[in-house]
């Protein structure tokens, strides 16, 4: 494989990033319907001597509404922690596909000092030879 450059990983980055957001975005939308038709069932649902049943939900949990509220709140706090977890682990992937990237950068740039010093080298032998070269050449014209 070849290494990606930059732009091709911070253009995934930010695609994770922008999912991400949409993801959580609709997750909220969700809970918060969920909520409103809970609330709105137990606004319909008035017993006939007026009081409202939201009473059931700081007594004991009888009304099948109630039991629908807590467990709305329930799977909206699980999909929060869900989400948390989701976000916590794409972040510690960008990381470590960031530490990659560096890594592989510094090794690139070590292999190229390399091959520049090697030429260096190279350019340094070839000058002593003509040196020595010329040298000879005009201890035969001697």
């Amino acid at each position: 494989m070849k290494p990606q450059s930059t732009t091709q990983s911070l253009v995934r980055i930010t695609d994770t990033r922008s999912t991400r957001k949409t993801r959580s975005a609709k997750r909220k939308r969700k809970a918060e319907k969920r909520r409103e038709n809970v609330k709105k069932n137990i606004k319909l649902n008035k017993k006939s001597d007026g009081k409202d049943e939201r009473r059931w939900l700081t007594g004991p949990v009888t009304s099948t509404r109630a039991v629908a509220c807590f467990r709305a709140e329930e799977e909206e706090e699980e999909e929060e922690e869900e989400e948390e977890e989701e976000e916590e682990e794409e972040e510690e992937e960008e990381e470590e596909e960031e530490e990659e990237e560096e890594e592989e950068e510094e090794e690139e740039e070590e292999e190229e000092e390399e091959e520049e010093e090697e030429e260096e080298e190279e350019e340094e032998e070839e000058e002593e030879e003509e040196e020595e070269e010329e040298e000879e050449e005009e201890e035969e014209k001697r």
